[in-house]
C-alpha cells in the first residue's frame, strides 16, 4: 500500500491495536456435567478506561450476563440463559480496491459510459477551532480514498461490505432472543459486518457460524487494486448464512478457532488469501487431548495457558544452530531443554521474544517487506521452514546467528552480563493506556497502569505488539467461560476495571485478578451491594 494514505501516527502504539481472539467449545460428551461448554476471549488493544463492561439484565422475560461496551445498546458476548457465544475474527476478505481513470468535466468511467462523482460534505468539529470540511468523493464502487492525499496520482476507490451493509443492531438483537442453535445460526447472517466466527452452545450441543456477508467477485481475488472502468472484477453479489462456513453438532464433539482458516482452500466461496498461524489453536487442541471430561474451571485456567505452540514448533531448528560465541552461547544453552513456557520468572522467554524480533526486523530489511503485509509470526515461522532461501537466500543460519549474539549484546548491555539473571516480566508488561491522557507531557504516566504479565503473542494467555518493544499493548481484556448446565456458573474477568472514571479504585482493581487467571461470577444473588443507581425516564 502506498505509505501517503496511511493515517498520521501509523501504526504506532494505541493507533491501530492488533486484532484476534481464542474461542472453543465441547459437547456434553466431554464436560464433567454432561452439558455443552464455551469459552472466549477476544482479543484487542488494551485501554485505560477498559473497553469491556460487565453487566447482567435481568427482566422477566429473563436474563443476559456478559460483556458490553460502552455506547453499544447489546450485550456483544456472552449468555442470554439459554444459550452462550462468543466471536474471532475470521480475515474474511471483504474489500478492494478500485482505480477509476478520470475524464474531463469531473467524471469518470464506467461500463455504462461517463458518469459523475457523486459529492457529499462531511462537516468535522473541532473544539476551540473551526469546523473542518472534508468534501468526499464516491464511486459507483465506493468512496475515493486517495483524495486523502492531494498528491495521490491515481483515483482509488474502496469497495467493502461494511459501507453498503446495515448495522449489525438486528443481528444482535436475534442473538440476545434466540433460545436454541439453529435460532442463534440464523441471527448470524443479521450480523452484517465484520464477518466473524460465532461459536455458540446450548444445553444440548455446540456450533460455529459466520457472520455477514461476503462478496461473490466477477473475477479475480482483489489482492491488488484492478481497473474500475469496466466490471471484470466488479461484485456479482455476496455470500451469507449457511453458504459460508459453519459447524452444526460435529460428531467429534468440540470446535476450535483462534483465527486460523475455518474452510478448506477449494471452499466454494473466496474467503481469502491471508490466515494468522494456527499456534494458538495447536495449543487449545493440545490441552484438550490431555483429559476426557473438562469443568469451566479447567476452561478459565486454559485461557490462561501460557505454554507457546510456536516456540515448540521452532526450538528444534534453533537448537540445531552452532551458537556463536560470548554471552550468546550461554543464552542460546538455556533453550535447549526449555518447553516454551512463557512465566515472567524464566529468562527464557525474554532470550527468545528479542531474537526472534531482531531476526524479524532483518529479515524484513533484506526482503524489503513491510510489518503490515510480512506479519511477523507467519514470516519468522515461514523463515525457519522449507522457504528459508526466499527470505535469507540461504537456510538463514548466518541471519539468525547475527541477530543471536545482536539481541543478546543488547540484553546483557540493559540487564547485566548475566543471562539466567534475565526475567521476562522485567520487559513484559501489559500496557493500559488512555488513548488522549497518556500522550500528554508531564501528566502522561496518569494515564498508563502496567503490571508484569505471562504469555507472550503466540500463547493463550496473549499480550504483545508490533513495534519490536515486547511489551504486550494488546490482549484478552475479557475472558467468559460459559457453563450450558448453569449458565449462572459462568466465568468472566475483564482488566484494568468496571469503571471509567480514572480515578475511581474501581477502574483498575481488576489488573491483579485477570493477571492471575482468576475469575468473578454474574449470577443473580451478589455477594455485596457496594452502590445502587436508578435510572428514571
Amino acid at each position: 500500500p502506498n505509505a501517503t494514505l496511511l493515517p498520521p501516527g501509523w501504526p504506532e502504539p494505541f493507533t491501530q491495536p492488533e486484532h484476534a481472539s481464542n474461542e472453543w467449545a465441547l459437547d456434553g460428551t466431554h464436560t464433567a456435567t454432561g452439558a455443552p461448554l464455551l469459552a472466549g476471549d477476544p482479543h484487542l488493544g488494551l485501554s485505560f478506561p477498559g473497553l469491556w463492561y460487565l453487566v447482567r439484565i435481568d427482566t422477566p422475560q429473563g436474563s443476559l450476563a456478559g460483556a458490553t461496551a460502552p455506547g453499544m445498546p447489546f450485550l456483544v458476548i456472552g449468555h442470554n440463559g439459554r444459550i452462550a457465544w462468543t466471536f474471532t475474527t475470521s480475515s474474511a476478505d471483504t474489500q478492494d480496491i478500485f482505480e477509476e481513470q478520470p475524464i474531463q468535466g469531473g467524471l469518470y468511467a464506467t461500463p455504462d459510459g461517463p458518469r459523475p462523482f457523486t459529492l457529499r460534505e462531511e462537516r468535522i468539529r473541532i473544539r476551540g477551532t473551526p469546523d473542518e470540511l472534508l468534501t468526499v468523493r464516491e464511486t459507483r464502487h465506493g468512496p475515493v480514498i486517495s483524495d486523502l492525499d492531494p498528491d495521490a496520482p491515481r483515483i482509488l476507490a474502496l469497495r467493502a461490505t461494511m459501507l453498503d451493509a446495515d448495522t449489525a443492531a438486528a443481528g444482535l438483537l436475534a442473538l440476545s432472543r434466540a433460545t436454541t442453535l439453529e435460532q442463534a445460526i440464523a441471527a448470524a447472517p443479521l450480523i452484517s459486518a465484520p464477518v466473524q466466527n460465532l461459536l455458540i452452545a446450548d444445553k444440548y450441543g455446540i456450533a460455529l457460524a459466520t457472520t455477514g456477508r461476503v462478496p461473490i467477485r466477477a473475477s479475480g481475488d482483489g489482492a491488488f487494486p484492478v481497473s474500475g472502468t469496466d466490471a471484470t472484477h466488479d461484485w456479482t453479489g455476496f455470500a451469507s448464512g449457511r453458504d459460508l462456513p459453519t459447524i452444526i453438532r460435529p460428531p467429534s464433539g468440540r470446535i476450535v478457532n483462534a483465527n486460523e482458516r475455518t474452510a478448506p482452500p477449494d471452499f466454494r466461496v473466496y474467503l481469502g488469501r491471508d490466515w494468522p498461524g494456527d499456534f494458538r489453536a495447536r495449543r487449545i487442541r493440545t490441552l484438550l487431548d490431555a483429559k476426557p471430561r473438562f469443568t469451566a474451571a479447567d476452561f478459565a485456567a486454559m485461557q490462561a495457558d501460557a505454554t507457546s505452540a510456536f516456540a515448540a514448533a521452532i526450538l528444534p531448528r534453533l537448537r540445531a544452530l552452532p551458537p556463536p560465541d560470548g554471552i550468546a552461547t550461554t543464552a542460546a544453552a538455556l533453550l535447549r531443554n526449555w518447553d516454551g513456557a512463557m512465566a515472567e520468572d524464566l529468562p527464557q522467554p525474554l532470550i527468545l521474544n528479542a531474537w526472534m524480533s531482531r531476526f524479524y526486523a532483518a529479515l524484513l530489511e533484506r526482503t524489503g517487506a513491510s510489518r503490515q503485509l510480512a506479519p511477523w509470526q507467519e514470516s519468522v515461522a515461514d523463515a525457519l521452514g522449507p522457504r528459508a532461501t526466499f527470505w535469507c537466500g540461504d537456510d538463514c543460519t548466518t541471519l539468525l546467528r547475527s541477530t543471536l549474539a545482536d539481541s543478546t549484546s543488547t540484553l546483557a548491555a540493559r540487564f547485566g552480563p548475566d543471562p539466567t539473571a534475565w526475567r521476562w516480566g522485567t520487559v513484559h508488561e501489559a500496557l493500559f493506556a488512555h488513548p488522549l491522557l497518556s500522550r500528554l507531557p508531564l501528566i502522561g504516566r496518569l494515564g498508563i497502569i502496567s503490571t508484569p504479565v505471562p504469555g507472550d503473542d503466540t500463547t493463550l494467555f496473549r499480550g504483545g505488539d508490533d513495534t519490536g518493544a515486547l511489551q504486550s499493548r494488546h490482549g484478552a481484556a475479557f475472558r467468559g467461560v460459559y457453563d450450558l448446565s448453569d449458565l449462572d456458573r459462568s466465568l468472566f474477568m475483564i482488566a484494568p476495571g468496571q469503571s471509567g472514571n480514572l480515578l475511581s479504585r474501581h477502574a483498575r482493581d481488576m489488573l491483579e485478578p485477570w493477571r492471575s487467571g482468576q475469575t468473578v461470577l454474574l449470577d443473580p444473588h451478589p455477594t455485596g451491594l457496594a452502590g445502587r443507581i436508578r435510572l428514571e425516564p
